[in-house]
């Protein structure tokens, strides 16, 4: 995998330090707008996702995150269920996706786990990228920053762009790990097979010349 860059065409942007919600966050956002916001925990990536998604209507959704909390994919799920998401890919991390995938143990966890996997297109691989990308014929939102998939009560920043061409950067860049380093389909696995697969897998990117060795791992 050679390394990627998008060069960004300027634009004017705004600073914003949000101590409320993500809603707040983007009040007032514009077409074409690029915000850097801050926040001290008051909100989560997947608030972020559906702030976005007040702003956008119905649209395609792709999530990058590392860590994954599955509670934090049930407002995502329940966005789907009625309709505010036409397609929802998410990106992740191995480690994190047999967390997701083997909480399993209550009938609301099952619940969720079948939900997630019914609606969600799944692209598994070796990442610690976190972004957000919610476009539809009129947007092209994309957000990028430190937070995770999870409830994180820390400082965190994200920059919120309306940029169809960062949108299609990162958009390729799924579908290259989907193709180049990902597991491939996972929809039709069993559970505990999956599970397996996910623990026990290596990535292949590790090989690229390029890269430094990065140790296997279970």
């Amino acid at each position: 995998m050679t390394p990627k860059i998008y060069h960004a065409p300027r634009s004017k942007g705004r600073q914003v330090l949000s101590l409320g919600s993500a809603a707040h966050a983007l009040s007032g956002f514009r077409r074409g707008e690029r915000r850097m916001i801050a926040t001290k925990g008051q909100f989560s990536l997947a608030d972020l996702a559906l702030a976005m998604l007040d702003l956008t209507g119905p649209a395609n959704l792709a999530l990058m995150t590392w860590a994954v909390n599955p509670d934090e994919l049930v407002p995502i799920v329940l966005a789907a269920e009625r309709g505010r998401v036409f397609k929802w890919t998410l990106l992740t991390d191995a480690d994190y996706a047999a967390v997701v995938m083997s909480r399993t143990t209550t009938p609301s966890a099952r619940r969720r786990t079948a939900q997630l996997r019914a609606m969600a297109d799944l692209v598994i691989t070796r990442n610690h990228a976190k972004a957000v990308v919610v476009a539809n014929a009129e947007w092209a939102l994309v957000a990028t920053g430190s937070m995770n998939m999870t409830r994180n009560p820390r400082l965190e920043l994200v920059e919120v762009e309306d940029d169809a061409g960062r949108a299609s950067f990162l958009l390729g860049l799924i579908e290259e790990m989907r193709i180049t380093c990902g597991m491939g389909s996972v929809a039709e696995v069993d559970m505990p097979v999956l599970v397996e697969r996910f623990r026990t897998w290596r990535a292949p990117w590790c090989k690229a010349p390029h890269l430094a060795p990065v140790p296997t791992w279970e």
